[in-house]
């Protein structure tokens, strides 16, 4: 037994040094004639040189139904260019999707403009803490928080 945890261990932090490596070489390579950027920055300007999950930017949103099948959800087509906040696009009109499970389960909070409800973003509000740990995000004009490595086509909350 003490062996195999010993060899979970090694392998668990060599994943980690691979993995660290890997993006290094990954942002050095893209970076050739730009400025670098951190792992800890969260400017939206980093947001292509950055190691983001690649699902967010799929044409579809793959979601379980109720009924246990599966289901999808087409996103508004975004340009890879236009991702980040900072760069203007007024013809933005993300496809508004929140599985009706979530609407009704115990553990997630009711919709925004419910009687009562007004979350705190970006603290601990209350037992409930709703800071990022990638750090502070924005807040839309209807008290929505935006996705912080930028548009990805879909609103709501999703699954």
């Amino acid at each position: 037994m003490k062996t195999v945890l010993q060899t979970f261990v090694v392998l668990s932090s060599l994943r980690k040094v691979v993995r660290t490596n890997l993006a290094q070489s990954y942002l050095t390579s893209k970076n050739q004639n730009q400025q670098a950027c951190s792992f800890s920055q969260s400017s939206s300007r980093c947001y292509n040189y950055r190691m983001v999950h690649t699902k967010c930017r799929d044409k579809f949103y793959h979601h379980r139904t109720d009924d246990g099948s599966f289901g999808q959800v087409a996103r508004f087509p975004v340009p890879d260019e236009q991702v980040p906040w900072s760069v203007s696009l007024p013809s933005y009109k993300p496809t508004e999707f929140t599985a009706p499970f979530v609407l009704k389960a115990v553990w997630a909070d009711p919709e925004l403009g419910v009687d009562g409800f007004n979350p705190v973003w970006n603290s601990l509000d209350g037992k409930v803490n709703r800071v990022s740990h990638d750090g502070e995000y924005l807040v839309d004009s209807s008290n929505r928080p935006v996705n912080k490595m930028g548009r990805t086509g879909l609103a709501g909350r999703g699954v």
